[in-house]
């Protein structure tokens, strides 16, 4: 299923896969776990690649899990007071207002 086929009115190629990763989570398993749940343990790869066969999963799965990490740190940065971030707490830039 293409992105376009589930995406909100204006939304970007790039917001419906942040949304993706964000709106879906993986349990932790093992090899038996993802087989006796249908790599259901691989929802956030699922809701990425919906028409990727699951049995490919857990071969993106390293390098999804980098880049849900990089999209949580922008969220969780994004979030913080400007005058937090203007500190330099943690390295975090502020961010400008947009008007």
């Amino acid at each position: 299923m293409e992105p376009e086929d589930q995406s909100i009115d204006g939304e970007t190629r790039g917001q419906w896969y942040l949304r993706q990763m964000l709106g879906s989570a993986n349990i932790s398993g093992g090899s038996l776990s993802h087989l006796m749940s249908g790599n259901l343990s691989l929802q956030i790869e699922h809701h990425l690649f919906p028409d990727l066969a699951s049995n490919r999963f857990c071969e993106i799965a390293p390098k999804v899990a980098e880049q849900v990490a990089s999209a949580w740190r922008n969220v969780i940065r994004l979030s913080l007071p400007n005058d937090l971030l203007s500190s330099g707490v943690h390295g975090a830039q502020a961010v400008a207002a947009v008007a």
